[in-house]
């Protein structure tokens, strides 16, 4: 080959170098969602899976109250991997719904004792109240409509007293609404004396409700249905707003949920990024960080 056609084939493939470029960064942006996808799928997948049927924590069945405000339970899942007893991902979605209603509790506790209230604490009530009612709400929706009729298809399920059950949960849902929206700085009164008292009956059947479903409900399901009938029940019921998953996340603590609740689930590590931090932070912020301003308000609730 001459000089010269060697000076021009060199022209034309530096001139094609930009579009090749373009295209590899195509090429590889494609395989990296793609594996994304893939692996997001692989993830609902794996809540579908007979391990998340059999997935449990050895906490025991009515677990004390954290030391702190901020807190997470650990629960821990070796007794899973070892096939003995305990209780499954739907008894710790129930922990983590009863864990918001603790600390709700127990920050309301604290208020009690207090001659006033701050402006940052009457915010943080209605935040984490909002957020916790809405969890509520979402649950027992996707439980009514959803988990209690498949479940039915499996055992014997005293739906009656379930129902019942739930309707009296959103009524005092409803009153506590109607409360927490009118609260306001200042001296506490009458309408926040109707709040604790209502919200400690609320607490104490949320408890009992939990304690219901866990020791007849679940442990009948779990004799009548397979782990992978169990496990696709729980997907769905995840999927179709169950639980909601940053709290699910924070109340299991974050560590054992990357390192325990995922490694059982056979979920790639890097899901924790593209996945389910994002429920996390969101929870994190609704959440944990009106805990943290309550907590470092005057007069700083004793735990």
């Amino acid at each position: 080959m001459n000089p010269s056609a060697m000076t021009y084939t060199k022209k034309m493939w530096l001139s094609c170098l930009p579009l090749l470029m373009v295209l590899l960064s195509v090429s590889a942006s494609a395989w990296s969602f793609g594996r994304i996808g893939r692996s997001k799928a692989k993830a609902s997948a794996a809540l579908a899976s007979p391990q998340l049927g059999v997935l449990m924590s050895s906490a025991p069945s009515s677990p004390s109250a954290p030391s702190s405000l901020s807190a997470a339970t650990t629960p821990s899942i070796e007794n899973a991997k070892a096939g003995e007893g305990g209780r499954d991902t739907l008894a710790l979605i129930y922990d983590s719904l009863h864990g918001e209603c603790a600390t709700i509790n127990r920050i309301l506790d604290g208020v009690d004792a207090r001659s006033a209230l701050p402006d940052v604490q009457v915010d943080a009530i209605k935040s984490l109240w909002a957020v916790h009612a809405t969890n509520m709400r979402k649950h027992l929706d996707s439980s009514e409509t959803f988990l209690l009729p498949k479940l039915q298809e499996h055992a014997d399920i005293p739906s009656d007293s379930v129902i019942k059950s739930h309707r009296n949960l959103m009524s005092h849902i409803s009153t506590i609404d109607s409360t927490v929206s009118t609260l306001r700085p200042g001296a506490i009164g009458k309408k926040e004396a109707a709040l604790f008292a209502t919200y400690n009956s609320y607490s104490n059947d949320l408890r009992d409700h939990f304690a219901f479903q866990k020791q007849s409900i679940l442990c009948q399901s779990k004799q009548a249905m397979t782990a992978s009938q169990w496990g696709r029940t729980l997907q769905k019921f995840m999927e179709k707003g169950g639980v909601e998953m940053g709290s699910f996340i924070h109340h299991m603590g974050v560590e054992t949920f990357r390192q325990e609740w995922m490694s059982f689930c056979k979920l790639p590590s890097f899901l924790w990024s593209v996945y389910f931090r994002k429920g996390f932070d969101q929870f994190q912020d609704k959440w944990q960080r009106h805990v943290a301003a309550f907590e470092s308000g005057p007069g700083v609730l004793a735990v």
